[in-house]
């Protein structure tokens, strides 16, 4: 009677898809940061943009100031927690009431990013600082 032989099958080194899984994983999540940044940036640069609409949006009444579109500005940049972000503001016109009905008034926003970045690591290229300006026609009486 003949002996019946088993044939062993090779077996895959178990730590090469360890290795595997960690560098697979690292990327993922490199991506998913990178992700989250980016959808970080894109949401403060509306902020941004919005409060500047806001601001051109009040500048242009007959009867605002200066110091009123400063102020909305600066609510609504407070609301959205960038109020100590180190932002700047301009308005196009030193005394928006001197303005004739027409002219045109823009108010610009500019935010330093690594005040209000997410993660705080710059694993990938962000701006510098994110801008937001508004341009609107003066309205008259």
């Amino acid at each position: 009677m003949e002996a019946v032989r088993v044939k062993k099958q090779k077996k895959q080194p178990q730590g090469t898809a360890l290795i595997e899984l960690a560098v697979v994983l690292m990327l993922l999540v490199m991506l998913t940061f990178a992700v989250m940044e980016y959808g970080w940036m894109f949401f403060r640069m509306q902020q941004v943009i919005n409060t500047a609409r806001a601001g051109a949006r009040h500048s242009v009444l007959p009867d605002s100031t200066n110091a009123e579109v400063d102020q909305i500005v600066q609510s609504m940049m407070t609301t959205w927690g960038m109020g100590a972000s180190g932002y700047t503001v301009t308005t196009s016109s030193a005394d928006i009431t001197s303005l004739e009905s027409g002219e045109l008034v823009t108010v610009s926003i500019e935010v330093p990013y690594e005040n209000i970045e997410l993660l705080g690591m710059s694993l990938f290229p962000v701006p510098t600082n994110v801008r937001g300006s508004a341009t609107m026609a003066k309205e008259g009486p």
